[in-house]
């Protein structure tokens, strides 16, 4: 029995908007805790602060890198 997937989303694309969104809600959360930190002037919520970024530049970097893995093969790219 053969089984056809015709889904009208692809599951990149799928992947894709799922990375959008957690990237979104990381931002969210940075924003959250840079509020946090400056109406509690709080030490600690800063360092989560500058950890969140850390997480977020490489959600940032992920797209890129699923751009570069997407591309097709040629002479000089094997």
């Amino acid at each position: 029995m053969v089984h056809s997937n015709s889904h009208s989303i692809s599951p990149d694309s799928q992947n894709k908007r799922r990375l959008a969104l957690v990237l979104s809600f990381s931002s969210l959360y940075l924003i959250a805790e840079v509020t946090g930190r400056i109406l509690t002037k709080s030490l600690a919520l800063l360092a989560y602060a500058v950890n969140t970024i850390n997480d977020i530049g490489g959600l940032a970097l992920a797209p890129i890198a699923i751009k570069l893995a997407e591309r097709l093969s040629n002479s000089r790219r094997t």
